[in-house]
């Protein structure tokens, strides 16, 4: 290289070490927060299973157990019947989706509850979620006791207390919504009139064990069972 050519060579340009962007960094601790900050709900929290619930079991109250025997005991797991309405209807979503095992599931309506789309959800993706909520049916003669007026149809499963907490971890409770007791009423068939029979059957099966202690003859399907559903944690 001549010095004329050396003359008039630009200067090289010191490479300066390569950046991490900011954005990069601040995403990294946003997830990092989400993920310690996940909502939880502790299902100790909630009092005991409602009367007729599947209770939860124990080991042997008898005094006279050896402490051998009592060893071989098991402890029998909570478990819970959940009313799920929705995307949960579907044994899907519940199993290959959220990766639960229910115990058992039915075909169920829950009276004086109505389905409302009040839980804020992601702008311009899905505005908002459903919940169920309770109403108060003013007594009117036109009506009687149809229970259409103020039903959900859904599903009514038995959970394990493991699959019942993944349940509410994956809904947001207790941000988004809230656990409610409610009391469902299973039935069979996907006749228009199913549910509507159903709910009448376990009605008049309710009043009659009020009265007299007796079933009135009406199928064991045909009966309130309580269970727990999810509202929306905030309300006008």
């Amino acid at each position: 290289m001549t010095l004329a050519a050396a003359a008039g060579a630009k200067p090289q340009r010191r490479l300066s070490p390569r950046r991490v962007p900011k954005l990069s960094v601040l995403t990294f601790g946003i997830l990092l927060l989400t993920v310690l900050l996940r909502p939880s709900f502790p299902v100790d929290a909630l009092a005991s299973p409602p009367r007729g619930a599947p209770e939860r079991g124990g080991a042997s109250r008898s005094n006279n157990t050896n402490r051998g025997d009592a060893k071989r005991t098991k402890t029998k797991a909570r478990e819970y019947n959940y009313f799920a309405y929705g995307s949960n209807m579907c044994s899907a979503t519940m199993t290959a989706l959220r990766g639960l095992n229910p115990l058992a599931s039915t075909a169920a309506v829950l009276p004086g509850h109505e389905l409302r789309f009040n839980v804020p959800g992601t702008p311009l993706v899905e505005p908002s979620w459903a919940s169920v909520e309770p109403v108060v049916v003013a007594a009117d003669r036109n009506k009687g006791d149809d229970p259409s007026s103020s039903v959900v149809h859904g599903v009514l499963y038995r959970l394990t207390e493991g699959d019942f907490a993944s349940v509410l971890r994956s809904e947001g409770v207790p941000l988004g919504y809230s656990v409610h007791r409610c009391r469902a009423v299973p039935y069979r068939g996907d006749g228009a009139n199913a549910g509507k029979e159903a709910l009448r059957a376990a009605r008049r099966r309710s009043a009659s064990s009020d009265g007299d202690g007796g079933g009135g003859g009406e199928s064991s399907s045909s009966r309130f069972v309580p269970a727990y559903t999810l509202r929306a944690a905030r309300r006008a």
